[in-house]
């Protein structure tokens, strides 16, 4: 079932992890705008999505700037290198609306280690792909502003399971 309101979702890296997040806003009929510093892995991302996904509103361009401006979810899913992930929080909250989930789903740092530095600290988010089912989950954080996790709850919940091809 999707949801009647089209979100637009910021992905942010264009790799592996940037694929499997892309799908499943694509598969949840979001409109998906994707970002890497190398425009050759957002173009294979851009070609690899239309053919898997007809129809699906996926678009690529150039700056983070660009990206993230309008979307109501901004993915990260750059390398997991803290100084990598520190400059991109400062670039995309100089960037993006202050009510748009910041969302990463890192493995190897916990939400406060990404946090600092950053504008709006508690405008970020963890959410981890679950690695069976591939269904995303919010993770609970004491300083995160409730809101804006209530807001990212509730958007997962309509979201379509992905396809096992993914």
């Amino acid at each position: 079932m999707r949801h009647e309101k089209l979100h637009t979702a910021s992905v942010l890296g264009c790799g592996a992890a940037g694929r499997l997040w892309a799908s499943r806003f694509l598969a949840s009929g979001w409109e998906v705008v994707l970002f890497d510093p190398d425009p050759a892995r957002s173009e294979a991302l851009l070609e690899a999505l239309s053919a898997a996904h007809p129809g699906g509103r996926v678009s690529v361009v150039g700056a983070i700037s660009a990206a993230v401006g309008q979307a109501s979810w901004i993915q990260d899913c750059v390398p997991d290198r803290l100084t990598l992930k520190r400059t991109l929080y400062q670039r995309v909250q100089g960037h993006c609306r202050e009510d748009a989930l910041v969302c990463s789903s890192s493995k190897g740092f916990k939400l406060e280690q990404i946090r600092r530095c950053a504008t709006r600290p508690r405008q970020i988010l963890k959410v981890t792909l679950c690695e069976q089912t591939l269904s995303p989950k919010v993770e609970a954080s004491a300083s995160a502003d409730p809101a804006l996790m209530a807001r990212a709850e509730e958007l997962l919940r309509w979201a379509e399971p992905l396809p096992a091809h993914v």
